[in-house]
């Protein structure tokens, strides 16, 4: 019996429209892992990241990396609408990728991201993104098997959450240091991925990723406006409600 957290994920899975899953063609989706060490309203820093392909079903990740790849933009300003603007847009800080996060309202950050990215990659764009912190990486990691990192770091799915938060800086804690902590970072993001792609028991995952999306450690979002307004009444959506008071 699914628990009431672990009931959110199902609609996503068992019947989110075909072209979700690239049934019309490939589906490329960022992959955010933050780093709540650095909180934002949406969790934490993007920290790693790469692209998840979708194309009928089969899925594989490309471009993954540390966020020192993230070029911010010195010619572009992403802009949404007025009540970003309102509450965040006076930090001036839209055109950083480090601080696409920086609202709790999750929608933001898809607005956000895909504009960066589409700026980015001329002539390419993200239908969506899919961002999740430690708690759900380590979660994911505890469905299949310890994590070892090019240090010879050994993490079990208890252990990804601390080490990323405080134990990367305690190992590395000079400003000398940060391709280091990069390095490390990027390791657990390819190594969460190919968890949850070949690596963890389907139901087993299923369970992690749905407790995860409850908590809301794990949010995802659409570019398509349809999509997005049936992920927005969705926990794994990470949509808030825009109501008086």
């Amino acid at each position: 019996a699914a628990s009431a957290q672990e009931i959110q994920i199902f609609p996503v899975v068992a019947a989110s429209p075909p072209q979700l899953l690239g049934s019309d063609g490939p589906r490329p989706y960022f992959v955010a892992l933050e780093n709540s060490a650095e909180a934002r309203g949406g969790g934490g820093i993007v920290g790693a990241d790469g692209v998840l392909v979708v194309d009928h079903g089969r899925m594989h990740i490309k471009d993954k990396g540390g966020d020192a790849k993230l070029i911010d933009p010195t010619d572009f300003y992403p802009r949404l609408d007025a009540a970003y603007e309102a509450s965040w847009g006076q930090d001036g800080l839209n055109n950083v990728w480090r601080n696409a996060t920086e609202s709790p309202h999750f929608p933001d950050t898809v607005g956000l991201i895909a504009q960066l990215y589409a700026h980015a990659h001329p002539g390419q764009h993200l239908d969506g993104v899919l961002a999740l912190d430690p708690a759900a990486a380590g979660a994911i990691v505890g469905a299949s098997k310890p994590l070892e990192l090019a240090d010879g770091t050994v993490l079990q799915g208890k252990d990804v959450a601390p080490f990323m938060e405080s134990g990367i800086y305690e190992k590395y804690p000079a400003d000398d240091d940060r391709a280091k902590r990069q390095e490390l970072v990027t390791g657990v993001e390819s190594g969460v991925i190919d968890a949850a792609l070949s690596g963890a028991q389907p139901a087993k995952l299923l369970s992690v990723l749905g407790q995860a999306a409850g908590a809301g450690d794990l949010r995802f979002g659409s570019t398509h406006p349809d999509e997005e307004r049936a992920l927005a009444d969705l926990a794994i959506g990470g949509a808030i409600k825009r109501t008086r008071g």
